[in-house]
């Protein structure tokens, strides 16, 4: 019988990897007195197969387009990316009405492609990260409902970001 969670849930050596590759980028957010956030699939543990993206929030009162600039040279300068995508969204309303500077930020590695997903705002409540947090609750009070969200995914996920 055909096991689908073996196909579409991350080998032991793809969550070393994308675990040690995020350590990697958050080491590299120095921004003072900010708070670093881990939000979606990453944070919830119920990402694919070879399809990880990581969002990471920066959160300071102190959110300037300065350190954004500064930051962005930090990506740049890394060589850790591969592609650095780069938004402002302080004078505009964004898709995930988190207001401030965006990253998108894509690794390569040996065998597998990262995106970052960075956003640095001065928003303190990010309505993600709070459904993150009530969900992550949620599975470990139910494990096995982590496998019907990777099911679910798999199922309808059509192989484009």
């Amino acid at each position: 019988m055909y096991n689908i969670l073996a196909a579409i849930k991350p080998t032991a050596e793809e969550e070393k990897e994308i675990h040690l590759a995020t350590k990697k980028v958050l080491q590299q957010i120095h921004i003072p007195h900010a708070r670093l956030l881990l939000g979606g699939s990453y944070a919830k543990h119920t990402w694919l197969r070879g399809n990880c993206d990581i969002d990471i929030f920066v959160q300071s009162s102190d959110c300037s387009r300065k350190k954004a600039v500064e930051l962005s040279k930090v990506f740049l300068d890394s060589d850790f990316f591969q592609t650095v995508g780069f938004a402002d969204w302080t004078e505009q309303q964004p898709p995930n009405n988190v207001t401030g500077f965006y990253w998108e930020l894509i690794h390569y590695s040996n065998k597998y492609q990262w995106k970052f997903d960075i956003w640095y705002t001065d928003i303190e409540d990010i309505k993600t990260i709070g459904v993150t947090k009530r969900i992550t609750e949620k599975l470990k009070d139910n494990p096995k409902a982590r496998q019907q969200i990777l099911q679910l995914k798999e199922k309808y996920f059509d192989g484009v970001k």
